[in-house]
């Protein structure tokens, strides 16, 4: 499920605990206790991040906007997206991904 890291840092790892009574289970000889961790997101190995959106309202108006500054009339606007996704910026659209998700948790990126 891809997420924001923001949303992926409230979650509980289920690969990741730490132990919370290390110095009784040293000097004691106690059961070690461990507690989950949260999530690290984009900090982890396991992070991978989704791709950029090339769909939506914004991408279809820069696409449309790209088309006639360049003057691209075929019908498909071909050179209109390239031209739009070699210049996100310029178009206010993202130019790093926003969302990802744990690649340990899940090998698919289907939406929720």
């Amino acid at each position: 499920m891809l997420t924001t890291e923001e949303d992926a840092r409230t979650k509980l790892c289920p690969f990741q605990s730490h132990c919370i009574n290390e110095s009784g289970v040293i000097q004691h000889y106690e059961p070690p206790v461990y507690h989950p961790a949260m999530c690290a997101a984009s900090e982890c190995m396991a992070w991978r991040w989704g791709p950029l959106p090339i769909d939506g309202p914004e991408w279809v108006t820069a696409v449309q906007k790209a088309a006639e500054e360049i003057g691209d009339s075929t019908p498909n606007k071909r050179k209109a997206v390239r031209f739009v996704a070699e210049n996100r910026e310029r178009f206010g659209l993202p130019t790093r991904p926003t969302r990802g998700w744990c690649r340990r948790l899940s090998d698919t990126k289907t939406e929720a």
